[in-house]
């Protein structure tokens, strides 16, 4: 059987890469998670990309009609019929 060698990070290496998730991951909690999950936007960057949207208070309630389709008082929803392709799109059969 042939040996498989793997390569070996530097000490270095291994430090900078930690560093660097470090910041990536409070820079996604800042503009994402806060806004969407706790409704706290530090930066405005939740509003700009519409992670504030997602949030939902405690207080609110939820109103479901007979056709399915839920509205919140006050908050719009994101309708799925806006993603995705267009209409003139032939479906797959």
């Amino acid at each position: 059987m042939t040996e498989m060698k793997h390569p070996i990070l530097d000490k270095k290496k291994i430090i900078k890469a930690t560093i660097i998730s470090i910041i990536i991951g409070f820079v996604l909690l800042i503009t994402a998670v806060l806004p969407a999950e706790f409704g706290m936007d530090p930066t405005g960057a939740g509003k700009l990309f519409g992670f504030s949207r997602l949030y939902i208070p405690e207080g609110r309630e939820v109103i479901t009609k007979v056709s399915g389709k839920m509205t919140l008082a006050g908050i719009p929803l994101i309708k799925m019929e806006k993603a995705g392709s267009g209409s003139e799109v032939a479906r797959p059969s």
